[in-house]
Parts: structure tokens; sequence; C-alpha cells
């Protein structure tokens, strides 16, 4: 992982994250951890130029954290991504859930210690108030972005 993010920056490792979201969304029960679409369809998903998406992808698996088979059809580039490694998160995922019945399912941490993504369903509650202090946050930053440094005997604002 440290690799994808040191050839890639945020780029890579968000086109990685979406490509695991999409491959985990279509496993179902005969445990198959494997997507196929269009070409333009992942470019799409993925929300990268198709020469980015080809690379990151190489890089993917040549690093092995994921298959990928291509496939022409009717004039079209298909691709089929997989990612066994996912049936590893899911069956841990159902094994804790049954201890923990309690709990709801998409709370549950997994073995590995990583906990599933929260939706926050609750209403925006910012006031104007917290709105204005955040812009006023914003003078402190300097023509280049970075925070402004304060020499001695000068003051802010």
């Amino acid at each position: 992982m440290v690799e994808l993010l040191d050839s890639f920056g945020a780029e890579g490792y968000g086109v990685w994250s979406l490509i695991l979201e999409i491959i985990g969304a279509e496993v179902n029960d005969q445990n198959r951890c494997e997507t196929t679409f269009s070409w333009r369809n992942w470019v799409k998903k993925c929300h990268v130029s198709s020469a980015k998406l080809t690379k990151i992808v190489s890089f993917m698996v040549n690093q092995g954290l994921v298959e990928a088979e291509f496939l022409e059809k009717h004039n079209q580039m298909y691709a089929t991504l997989r990612c066994n490694k996912l049936l590893k998160y899911k069956d841990e995922y159902r094994s804790r859930k049954k201890e923990k019945s309690r709990q709801t399912p998409d709370k549950l941490p997994t073995d590995s210690r990583q906990t599933p993504a929260y939706t926050d369903t609750e209403t925006d509650t910012d006031t104007e108030t917290e709105k204005s202090s955040l812009v006023e946050g914003f003078k402190y930053l300097g023509k280049d972005g970075q925070p402004h440094q304060f020499g001695k005997g000068e003051k802010e604002g």
C-alpha cells in the first residue's frame, strides 16, 4: 500500500478504495470477489482518465493487490477486476456479527482492526458562528496557502 501511495499519491489510494467498494458491493453468497464492466465504465466509476486508470491498475496487478482480466466484446474492452482478499474480511465480519448479535452489523470492527465506514445520517448542524470562525481562520494563511509565521513583536491580525 505504501508503494501505491508513493507512486500515485492520494489519487492512487482513492482509485484503490473505489475499486474495493465496487467489488465489495458485488460479493455474494457464491464468494465471487470480482466485477466486470466496460473499461469506459471503470473509468467513469473511478473518476480518472483512462491512461491514469491503466497505470494504477497495472501497478496494483504487479503488486498483487488485484487481478485483472481483459476481454474485447462488441468492439468494446471489458475488464474484470478481482480481489480475493475481500473474502477474508467478509468471513471475519460475518463471524464477529454472530458473536456480537446485539450490535448492528455495519458497526462491527474486523479482527484486522479495520472498522467499516460509518455513514453520517445527521443533518448539518453548523451555525453561522461556527462557519464564520472557520472563515476567520483563513486570514492566517499566507498567499502560498501556508500558515503565516509571525515574527517577534508582530501581532496577529
